[in-house]
């Protein structure tokens, strides 16, 4: 019975040492149920006993463990002490220097922001030194270019328009003066657009000037590559001076050998030309100039008073005409996109019509044969040297062909004054011929040979009378007056005998046939006589027998 005690003695004091021992590692969630179970078991006072001795325990090792540590918690303690008395001696130093700081922070933060304030400074003259020499080139350039518009130098001006809107504006574009400078640059451009413009009035006034000696140079030109006579270029005016400075060919030289550029300055329109072409308004410049071309070539083609009643003005109009258009031709050739060839023909052909017109009323109002001969000769000159600035000259070769048949028509008219007078004069009796010098002479003139007269001494008697000769003289020079009308044109033998024979025929069949019809005509104030009426038969028998001889003449003109 004291085994059985003594073991559940045991059995419980193992229990509540387990219990006490899960007191002291729990965290207080457990302390309600050990202390439930305690009750239960009925052991609360052995649970309290064991943890009396359980607390004593835990108060012995503590004392233990502080007079262990106690010498050195009184070290420890003294040593704080003297830390407390070093620190507070410290805090005292760490104060004054704190303010000793404070008040050299206080002098350095003054000094700093002098120093910030002085950079700023620095950076400020620095930026303003940097806007002024960006600046300055921009006023350098801008007075020189108000200095280019006073002076009217306009192709230097360009070139400073130039530089300050591609090289200096874009620098100082923040600025507020350079809108300034810009509004002044577009009112520049316009200035010098108007001042271009007015180039090109004074190049148009110079042409005009000067296109009568271009034109004469060209003829002269024309002149020598044909062999026409200086006179048919030359002016009246022109003579006269040569003749006064006793010239020995020197000036048709110069004419021959003068170049356009010699004449006519044309760096204006090529200026002009530039300056519009870089202000973009070479479009507007091309139509421009067309328009005031368009208007000029009214004025050099219109026709000077009594131009009709002078050849000098005759000549010197169809030169002023040429010069116009070689400079033309010269204009379209050396600038690009100015006119082109479209507008050079609708300009040539309006002048073609007009010049037509002056050709046609030249003719009509021309009664000189001499004249017409004259005129011909200078309307080729004119075809030639106009021709070599594609200038349309085929039309005005067809009036030639008109003035041809008013020229032959005006010859006919004159010849048949000729017959009537030598036919008028005429005694209608057989010729006599008194020696052979006499006789020679006559077959100079008049070649027919008649066998049967042949044999006769002097004084001798021929079948025809004194008119026949003649009239065969008169027919011989009818033809070579035709004949110089090929001169100088472009045309094949078979064009000039054709120019020779028509008229000839027409002379023979219709001017010598109506002269002896009016001679022999009723009311004819001769009143010739039956005798004189043979003879006048017989005189055209021998003259029909003399139409071979005029044909190898005709064949020897051309």
């Amino acid at each position: 019975m004291m085994n059985g005690e003594h073991n559940d003695g045991q059995v419980s004091d193992t229990y509540l040492d387990n219990i006490i021992k899960q007191l002291e590692i729990s965290d207080g969630s457990q302390a309600t149920s050990c202390v439930r179970s305690v009750f239960v078991r009925n052991d609360a006072g052995t649970f309290l006993r064991k943890l009396d001795e359980r607390i004593k325990y835990y108060d012995n090792e503590i004392e233990k463990l502080c007079n262990f540590q106690y010498q050195s918690f009184v070290k420890s303690f003294h040593e704080l002490l003297q830390v407390r008395k070093d620190t507070t001696s410290m805090k005292n130093e760490l104060v004054k220097n704190n303010q000793m700081m404070q008040e050299a922070g206080q002098s350095l933060a003054k000094k700093t922001e002098g120093l910030i304030k002085e950079y700023h400074r620095q950076s400020n003259i620095q930026q303003t030194i940097d806007a002024l020499s960006q600046a300055f080139p921009v006023f350098e350039t801008y007075r020189k270019l108000q200095e280019c518009m006073e002076e009217k130098k306009l192709y230097p001006a360009l070139k400073l328009l130039e530089q300050l809107e591609t090289k200096h504006l874009v620098l100082v574009k923040e600025h507020r003066w350079s809108e300034l400078i810009q509004h002044n640059i577009a009112k520049f451009r316009n200035q010098i657009r108007n001042e271009s413009h007015n180039e090109l009035k004074n190049f148009l006034e110079n042409v005009a000037t000067h296109a009568d000696k271009i034109g004469k140079s060209a003829f002269a030109q024309a002149a020598a590559r044909l062999d026409i006579d200086r006179r048919y270029y030359m002016l009246e005016e022109d003579r006269r001076k040569d003749q006064q400075q006793q010239a020995d060919g020197s000036t048709d030289l110069t004419l021959i050998n003068m170049n356009i550029t010699e004449i006519i300055d044309f760096s204006p329109i090529y200026k002009s030309l530039h300056i519009n072409l870089f202000l973009n308004c070479k479009e507007e410049f091309s139509k421009h100039y067309q328009r005031e071309k368009q208007k000029q070539a009214p004025v050099i083609m219109d026709v000077p008073p009594k131009m009709h009643e002078s050849f000098d003005a005759f000549k010197k109009y169809l030169q002023r005409v040429t010069g116009f258009f070689i400079v033309e031709d010269h204009v379209m050739n050396t600038t690009e996109g100015l006119i082109d060839q479209r507008f050079y023909y609708e300009l040539s052909e309006r002048a073609t019509q007009q010049l037509l017109a002056v050709l046609r009323r030249a003719v009509s109002t021309s009664y000189n044969p001499d004249l017409m001969l004259d005129m011909k000769i200078v309307v080729v000159l004119f075809c030639a040297a106009i021709k070599e600035s594609g200038f349309p000259v085929t039309p005005l070769l067809d009036v030639l062909m008109e003035l041809r048949e008013s020229y032959q028509q005006l010859l006919l008219t004159q010849w048949g004054q000729k017959f009537k007078e030598i036919l008028r004069k005429d005694n209608y009796t057989q010729m006599v011929i008194e020696d052979e010098t006499q006789y020679q002479l006559l077959l100079r003139q008049f070649p027919l040979r008649i066998e049967a007269t042949e044999k006769l001494p002097f004084p001798r008697s021929l079948p025809y009378s004194e008119s026949v000769p003649k009239i065969f003289l008169e027919i011989k020079d009818f033809a070579a007056v035709c004949a110089k009308f090929a001169k100088g044109l472009n045309v094949s033998k078979t064009e000039i005998d054709d120019m020779i024979r028509k008229p000839s025929n027409l002379l023979l069949t219709k001017t010598l046939k109506s002269s002896l019809v009016d001679l022999t005509a009723a009311e004819s104030e001769l009143q010739l006589n039956f005798s004189q009426l043979v003879q006048i038969c017989i005189n055209t028998i021998h003259l029909e027998n003399s139409m071979p001889y005029l044909e190898d003449y005709i064949v020897a003109l051309v």
